[in-house]
């Protein structure tokens, strides 16, 4: 999944730089970053259950439609960059307690809260057979759904407990030298261009209303760990360092309420909440209409086949395959020339009726691919990942083999 990229490549440096001698260290880091996915994915799944039990349409990704929950995300990214490019230290001796305890966790701390971030970031990609799980997970009882997310946390986790059971695996990582301290930068900068994609998600949510304010609280925020990393830290006089790490956090905090918050909370009583904007879209001569049943079962009515995508600009495997196949020549003049109806499911905002439509095809997010050929109401079921040649094939008016949903 390219979305939990980056946090899988700060493991993987932590494996090269770890001790490798160390067996019984290497083995609780492991044991804290499966720990942290196992709980993710259990809160995943009794957020939920109570949300499905107090009357909401939830679908998997369905945090990445709050923009309060992606302005968090992305301050966790930035600090990680910054972290990785060397700004500040994320555990450095800030006071002698709390040190005196990270240096006894043995920095399972920070791996347990870094299976967390991978989890999260893992969820807007959900991998080739995944979708289908979920949409039967996501209505089902509560015990099945706690029992799918389990086995979900147990797929993404299995490479982990290998290493567990076999940690002489790690010896097959290269030796730690000065090299690496390059690596650790290129990584930074993933994680910061992870930020901007988090950001234009932000800015999708809010109609990019967000911009400046979010530019204005990231040069606060770097300029906060900057000075925490290159003054604050080398104070010698423990009140004076507490004094002064006090202060940059009530600037972070204060800038965070300020500039992200605040302009959320006034944009969103602009901006609507679903994907209210109107109508017909024009991309490369193709008409692309916006997503309506009632349109759809019209086309279907009038004997037009039907092309339904679902999609969402936080997916990137949806991204993915709109630049590789949807938006390919080919396709679109194969489009164009049966004359099929195109319909755009945009799940990026909460949208219940999007929600309620992929629950019929027994999914619970995107990406989705649905086919309905001129008089029939069967759908044709792509899979989350598609090609050109798959759709030339179903869609190009030849003979067709129907998966009906039962």
């Amino acid at each position: 999944m390219p979305c939990v990229l980056p946090v899988i490549s700060i493991k993987i440096f932590s494996f090269m730089s770890a001790d490798k001698h160390n067996k019984s260290r290497l083995k609780k880091n492991n044991l804290s970053f499966i720990a942290g996915i196992f709980t993710t994915l259990m809160i995943f799944a009794a957020t939920v259950i109570i949300l499905k039990s107090a009357g909401e349409q939830v679908g998997w990704g369905f945090q990445f439609q709050n923009p309060y929950f992606i302005s968090f995300m992305i301050t966790i990214v930035y600090i990680f960059g910054l972290n990785m490019l060397g700004v500040f230290t994320l555990n450095p001796p800030v006071v002698d307690s709390a040190v005196n305890a990270l240096a006894k966790t043995g920095g399972n701390s920070k791996a347990f809260l870094e299976g967390m971030l991978a989890t999260i970031l893992a969820t807007p990609c959900t991998a080739p057979f995944l979708g289908v799980a979920l949409g039967f997970a996501f209505s089902q009882s509560r015990f099945t759904i706690f029992a799918i997310f389990g086995a979900i946390a147990f797929g993404m986790s299995l490479p982990y407990i290998i290493i567990v059971f076999f940690p002489g695996l790690t010896n097959f990582f290269p030796r730690p030298g000065k090299w690496m301290e390059t690596i650790k930068q290129i990584m930074g900068f993933i994680l910061l261009l992870t930020g901007i994609w988090l950001a234009a998600i932000l800015g999708k949510l809010t109609d990019n209303s967000i911009a400046y304010p979010l530019m204005i609280y990231f040069i606060i925020l770097g300029i906060c760990l900057w000075v925490y990393g290159n003054f604050i830290i080398y104070y010698s006089v423990k009140i004076k360092k507490i004094i002064g790490i006090m202060c940059l956090i009530s600037v972070m905090t204060a800038s965070y309420y300020l500039l992200i918050l605040g302009n959320i909370k006034k944009i969103l009583k602009v901006v609507p909440e679903n994907n209210s904007s109107s109508g017909t879209l024009i991309e490369n001569g193709l008409t692309i209409l916006k997503f309506d049943e009632s349109k759809i079962n019209e086309s279907l009515q009038n004997g037009e086949p039907v092309f339904i995508e679902y999609t969402a600009d936080w997916c990137l495997t949806c991204q993915m395959n709109k630049k590789n196949v949807l938006s390919r020549k080919k396709i679109i003049d194969m489009m164009i020339k049966n004359k099929i109806a195109y319909f755009r499911a945009d799940w990026t905002k909460n949208d219940e009726g999007i929600t309620e439509s992929l629950k019929k095809y027994g999914r619970a997010g995107v990406p989705l691919y649905i086919f309905y050929k001129s008089k029939t109401n069967i759908p044709y079921i792509f899979p989350e990942i598609i090609t050109e040649q798959m759709l030339i094939e179903k869609i190009d008016m030849n003979d067709l083999k129907f998966t009906e949903k039962k």
